[in-house]
């Protein structure tokens, strides 16, 4: 909902967070993924993104393939890259 600063910043540091686990797992997917989720926060929290309708939307999306991830990590099962390919561009 809101684009306070606390709220994107919360919300980075819990992707930061998931690409550092990942990364100790070598989860290279999820590592990649949430590395251009991380860095389009960053640029919200910069103030070179604003944060608009359309993009909360894709921030939600993100939010979902990045939960994707996570669970296929955790049950080991493939995502195809599709399914992230057009939200992380």
């Amino acid at each position: 909902g809101q684009a306070d600063a606390e709220t994107v910043n919360a919300v980075f540091r819990s992707v930061h967070s998931i690409k550092g686990g990942a990364g100790a797992f070598q989860l290279s997917d999820l590592v990649q993924f949430a590395h251009k989720f991380e860095t389009c926060l960053d640029h919200v929290r910069s103030g070179r993104l604003a944060a608009t309708t359309d993009l909360m939307k894709v921030m939600h999306r993100a939010a979902d393939v990045l939960a994707d991830l996570v669970r296929a990590a955790r049950d080991n099962t493939p995502v195809p890259p599709e399914a992230w390919e057009g939200i992380a561009n």
